[in-house]
């Protein structure tokens, strides 16, 4: 029997059109993750414990859906106005200009991190 809570939350992957002749890198993985998780609903699990006064387990909470979409670089800068819009002041904290992070740093200036992405041409 199916958990009702993971029938509202439930997601499917649906791809748009990717052709199975196609080589790019992103129509392979895309693939490949379809077919592992085809291969995953066959197995099943223990629903999560669910929390008395949320009404539902804490798991979904913590779902999120992404929605990534490829485009074309057109070059010129807008990769780095993109960024200045991302460290605008007040967005990320009250009063304070937005710092990006990555492995390394705590403190990127995203506007000079994107632009030397668009720079050096990263799809």
């Amino acid at each position: 029997m199916e958990n009702p809570e993971n029938k509202r939350f439930k997601m499917r992957l649906r791809p748009r059109r990717v052709p199975r002749e196609s080589r790019a890198p992103s129509a392979r993985r895309l693939r490949a993750i379809a077919a592992r998780s085809r291969r995953r609903r066959g197995l099943r699990r223990l629903p999560p414990a669910r929390v008395p006064f949320l009404g539902f387990s804490p798991s979904v909470l913590q779902q999120s859906i992404v929605k990534v979409r490829y485009v074309q670089n057109r070059g010129g800068s807008g990769w780095r106005v993109h960024g200045r819009y991302l460290a605008r002041e007040g967005a990320q904290q009250e009063g304070k200009p937005g710092l990006g992070f990555d492995a390394h740093e705590q403190e990127i200036h995203i506007p000079d991190r994107l632009g030397g992405w668009q720079r050096a041409e990263d799809p």
